[in-house]
């Protein structure tokens, strides 16, 4: 592998100075990455739009946490889940945010994983 074009580890990777400070503290954390991934039961645009607010609520009580958050897009552009990169002290701690989501007390996923994950770039 040629280390200039393709860093092995994530120390090694140079971050963009526009960073604001609570992202760059979010980059360097030393706590475990985790990848929340969600797919949203058929026909459930109405329950998502109606638990949407509670659900971005209960991710900013843990925005120091986030990497990044978003929703699962079909071709059309229509949500049809969500995935979020979050970090936690355990895998016991990402599943019990994920079960404290709005979105999963409503009963809007179809499937749901959580996920280790290891960020390589950038």
């Amino acid at each position: 592998m040629n280390r200039r074009c393709c860093p092995a580890r994530s120390d090694e990777i140079r971050h963009p100075t526009g960073l604001d400070a609570a992202h760059r503290a979010v980059q360097n954390s030393a706590m475990p990455w985790f990848a929340i991934h969600c797919i949203d039961k058929p026909e459930a645009a109405d329950l998502r739009a109606a638990t949407r607010s509670a659900h971005l609520a209960h991710i900013d009580d843990h925005k120091a946490q986030v990497l990044v958050a978003g929703p699962l897009l079909r071709p059309d552009g229509r949500a049809m889940g969500s995935l979020l990169i979050m970090d936690f002290e355990d895998r016991d701690a990402a599943i019990a945010f994920a079960n404290a989501d709005p979105y999963h007390v409503a009963g809007l996923f179809e499937s749901r994983s959580v996920t280790n994950w290891h960020k390589v770039l950038p």
